[in-house]
């Protein structure tokens, strides 16, 4: 769900857990270029992808799981560490009644296999993701607590409860990376040399009617990469052409290296009619 204009500029205040793992160059959605943007108020909107929307939805449900094992916890605690000259605060998803601890609820991997999927080790270890660890350390550091425990949704895997150890050096190193970054690049508003994503690129402000400079070789590379993916899709669809006209009236084909199927579809509709559609597809024989 969108955040409120509230929302978005309390967080333009300081960094949060979701910032560092980005600026550390872990985030698979956003990097340093990205946090630049947002915190400088260069974004038009703040639009969530689909995996952060279902965390979202899931987080309650995730919570009141780790809570069933972990005891009582206070949900949705700020914490900031401004009065210390550091310019980092987060909203921890818990925080245990017991010890104060922290807790981070978390899904992965909900839309299919990804690599990621293979960094979520055994149960009640520390073995989740590197950006995790930097997320609960900075939790951890607001919190002032040693421990941090994350209770998590993995596709493919299910729920597992996982707990990371406050390391000094590895917070000490989120805290010094937090201050520099704010001094260096917002405070100063010097934009970082790694450009952020396309998606945040294309929510930027711009400025009308107004133009600057750029490399000459840029232009020449994105011409070129147009050029190259406007040449392989029409080559994609002619061979494609000729492999349903190959498969006649059937749905399937098969050759020495796999399965080609073009079966119907159904695109499901709420205010208009469904549509029905045919997709090619090739299933490797290896692929068991």
């Amino acid at each position: 769900m969108p955040i409120t204009d509230l929302q978005r500029r309390q967080r333009r205040q300081h960094l949060g857990s979701s910032d560092l793992p980005a600026i550390f160059g872990l985030d698979p959605f956003r990097n340093a270029g990205n946090v630049w943007l947002e915190k400088t108020g260069r974004l038009e909107r703040d639009e969530p992808n689909p995996a952060m929307i279902a965390g979202t939805f899931l987080e309650p449900a995730i919570l009141a799981w780790g809570e069933s094992l972990l005891g009582p916890m206070t949900k949705n605690v700020f914490r900031s560490l401004k009065d210390e000259g550091v310019p980092l605060a987060v909203h921890a998803d818990g925080q245990l009644k017991s010890d104060g601890s922290a807790v981070e609820a978390k899904t992965s991997n909900l839309y299919g296999f990804s690599a990621e999927r293979e960094e979520w080790g055994d149960e009640g270890t520390d073995g989740v993701p590197e950006r995790v660890i930097i997320q609960c350390h900075a939790h951890m550091l607001c919190l002032q607590v040693k421990v941090c425990h994350v209770p998590a949704l993995v596709g493919g895997i299910g729920l597992r409860l996982y707990r990371i150890p406050y390391n000094e050096v590895l917070g000490n190193l989120v805290r010094e990376t937090a201050i520099n970054f704010w001094v260096d690049y917002i405070v100063k508003d010097v934009k970082p040399e790694i450009a952020p994503s396309i998606e945040a690129l294309k929510a930027m402000k711009r400025t009308p009617k107004t133009v600057v400079d750029v490399n000459h070789k840029l232009v020449d590379d994105w011409l070129e990469a147009r050029a190259a993916r406007l040449e392989a899709e029409k080559a994609e669809d002619e061979t494609k052409k000729q492999l349903i006209n190959a498969i006649g009236d059937s749905e399937c084909g098969m050759s020495r290296i796999g399965l080609v199927t073009y079966f119907e579809h159904t695109r499901a509709a709420y205010n208009v009619e469904a549509k029905t559609f045919r997709k090619l597809a090739f299933r490797d024989r290896k692929v068991p």
